[in-house]
């Protein structure tokens, strides 16, 4: 080395900057909790625990969310409210409101979502539709199928599936632990196996994986497999909460979804993703939509709050890379 050249510093992979961002949602999520005990005038274990639970909801939802955005492309997966609509329609219509068939018509409303997952693969690596358009065209396919079961009616469903999705302990249902497995296998994967490796490398560089033998196709299917079974696992536990399915009843999750994943510190280029992020992303936007309902706030303006959230968060995490 002569004097004229300096040592150059190795640059980290920017998937292990993921290890620490649960800690500003948490941070977050704490603030939040006493902001809303402040305005509700006590501190409120109920009201977090509560909080935990439909955060449960949100969080598989965006878990599977950010798999797909973490293959980068501009990966989203507008379908997964009707996604999880449709798993809870086809369990509902399979059980008949009774017990005798409840596992068949689970694994009926996995299917469906399983389905719905692998059309939206095949269509953003077959005709190379891009993502946003294949996902939204999915979506309102099976909206139609809703309509066409339900004829835009409540189904019922089965007794066990509700007394199970209600069961709680000041709040927290058995939802929560059912969550809780789940992210284990899903950050296990994503953390510690190939195919987590070959996820980031996708959306680091889509280009150079595949040179490097990362079947890209591939990857991109089994990342909207991910997300559409997940949305139909969190369907059909929210049919169980809310004791029926009926056709709106996931509109929410879609910004809810992108919001926890964005607070959570998966960037919207690709390349990055963290579970418990994510997850405590999904606890601190409920907290935040708590703490404008106990201020009054009607739901007009929790949505711009929330789309204001992830704008902000957009803006500055683009701002930090952009002056790298």
């Amino acid at each position: 080395m002569t004097a004229t050249e300096l040592p150059t510093r190795p640059k980290r992979p920017r998937v292990n900057l993921s290890r620490a961002r649960w800690v500003l949602p948490l941070g977050a999520t704490i603030l939040l909790w006493f902001v809303a005990s402040g305005i509700a005038g006590y501190l409120s274990l109920n009201l977090l625990l509560d909080n935990v639970t439909l955060a449960s909801f949100v969080g598989l939802v965006a878990v599977g969310q950010m798999m797909v955005v973490a293959t980068g492309d501009g990966a989203f997966d507008l379908s997964i409210p009707y996604v999880m609509t449709l798993a809870a329609f086809v369990s509902a219509a399979v059980c008949g409101g009774s017990d005798g068939n409840l596992p068949v018509a689970i694994l009926a409303g996995l299917g469906a979502g399983l389905g719905a997952g692998l059309l939206n693969g095949v269509l953003v690596t077959g005709p190379g539709l891009p993502p946003i358009v294949a996902t939204l065209a999915t979506g309102y396919i099976a909206y139609t199928a809703i309509l066409l079961m339900g004829g835009g009616a409540q189904l019922a469903v089965a007794p066990s599936l509700t007394n199970f999705a209600q069961q709680s302990w000041h709040g927290l249902t058995l939802a929560v632990p059912a969550a809780v497995v789940i992210w284990i296998v899903v950050a296990v994967v994503r953390g510690r196996t190939r195919y987590g490796v070959y996820l980031h490398s996708m959306g680091q560089n889509r280009a150079a994986a595949a040179l490097a033998a990362v079947p890209v196709k591939g990857m991109v299917i089994s990342t909207f497999l991910f997300s559409g079974l997940l949305a139909a696992i969190a369907g059909v536990l929210l049919s169980g909460y809310v004791g029926g399915a009926f056709p709106d009843m996931a509109d929410p999750y879609l910004i809810a979804s992108v919001a926890a994943i964005v607070v959570g510190g998966t960037s919207v280029r690709g390349g990055e993703s963290a579970v418990a992020a994510t997850i405590f992303g999904a606890t601190t936007m409920g907290l935040l939509t708590a703490v404008l309902e106990l201020s009054g706030a009607g739901a007009g303006v929790q949505d711009i709050a929330e789309g204001g959230v992830i704008i902000m968060v957009v803006i500055a995490v683009t701002g930090r890379y952009g002056a790298r």
